[in-house]
């Protein structure tokens, strides 16, 4: 009941549970209803020839990072880390000082409010020109604001 008051507030908690807990609470089912991993690919109107190298192989490669803490910006570090291009997207409002160094490690950063017009057109602009986009909001963060 404490989870639940703290996150009705507005706030952030989460409530240590058992396994067993965990496969039915609600959260828990949402997330194994999801596929571990989710690959989806489109037609390229242009191939684009490899960059790479040996000592960056993924060169060339343009990443957009829409992660939070903490697995989503350790695999776009590690995406940077092979010589990917990252490009890490947070809201104008996002202040966590202290995990910035971990969060943003070999990645170029800048806000968009991706509720905003004017943050909405350089959002698409970017995603036309990404090779990869990695997030790790809510299932249907994205589709609420109208993308699918």
């Amino acid at each position: 009941e404490l989870e639940q008051a703290i996150v009705e507030a507005g706030g952030c908690a989460a409530q240590m549970r058992t396994r067993q807990a965990w496969q039915t609470h609600p959260q828990g089912m949402a997330v194994n209803a999801e596929q571990l991993v989710q690959r989806q690919t489109f037609a390229s109107p242009h191939a684009n020839p490899w960059l790479g190298s040996v000592a960056r192989p993924l060169g060339g490669i343009k990443v957009l990072d829409l992660t939070r803490v903490l697995a989503g910006p350790v695999a776009s570090r590690f995406l940077a880390g092979l010589g990917a291009d990252v490009l890490r997207i947070d809201s104008p409002t996002w202040n966590e000082p202290g995990v910035v160094p971990e969060m943003t490690l070999g990645k170029r950063c800048t806000r968009l409010d991706l509720k905003s017009l004017e943050g909405r057109q350089v959002f698409e602009n970017l995603l036309k020109q990404a090779d990869i986009l990695i997030h790790g909001y809510r299932a249907d963060a994205l589709e609420q604001l109208g993308y699918t």
